[in-house]
């Protein structure tokens, strides 16, 4: 018995590194197989969970364009995070995929600088039917307009003429109120 299970146990140990879980491929303008030297696109295959499997494609000597992520090796079955990026590396679109279906929200972004992005659009799905669309560029920009506790209130004349204007108001009311009718607990 225990021959059996240590049979088993060893060759089921064997095998599973017998799986490679990483894959590169060079690949040409149009995603064909080709050395190395004459390639425009690299592709990396590995595994991401013991069900997913993802897929990257990079500009050969360049930043990252698409990571995928599918239910097999072959890359049949979207499952899982789907990202698409711009010609800078920064990211363009990304969302989820439930075994072939779109499911769940999916966005759209745009570069605004080298290093900064913004959220343009949210397209909502369940099981690839698409129930709504929302534009976030308008409704950020509704908001900003809206929105003013980011800005910092300012004196004219700057913090100088601040605490002039507060020592000017503390001798009116120290000149103009009776003591007795001056709220307590405030000292002037």
């Amino acid at each position: 018995m225990k021959f059996l299970f240590l049979f088993v146990f060893t060759l089921g140990f064997f095998s599973s590194f017998s799986q490679d879980k990483n894959s590169f491929y060079a690949l040409d303008a149009n995603m064909n197989a080709t050395t190395m030297d004459s390639s425009k696109y690299i592709l990396w295959i590995h595994q991401e969970k013991d069900t997913n499997w993802v897929w990257d494609y990079y500009r050969t000597w360049g930043p990252l364009i698409k990571s995928n992520s599918f239910a097999d090796h072959d890359g049949t079955i979207l499952n899982g995070k789907s990202y698409q990026y711009n010609t800078t590396g920064n990211i363009d679109s990304s969302g989820i995929f439930d075994h072939g279906k779109k499911n769940g929200s999916f966005y759209k972004y745009r570069t605004v600088t080298k290093d900064s992005i913004i959220l343009l659009m949210q397209y909502d799905y369940t099981q690839d039917s698409l129930l709504k669309t929302i534009n976030l560029q308008s409704d950020s920009i509704k908001n900003k307009a809206n929105d003013t506790s980011g800005i910092e209130s300012e004196f004219p004349g700057g913090i100088e003429s601040w605490n002039s204007y507060l020592t000017v108001m503390q001798e009116i009311i120290e000149t103009s109120i009776p003591k007795e009718l001056r709220p307590r607990g405030v000292k002037y």
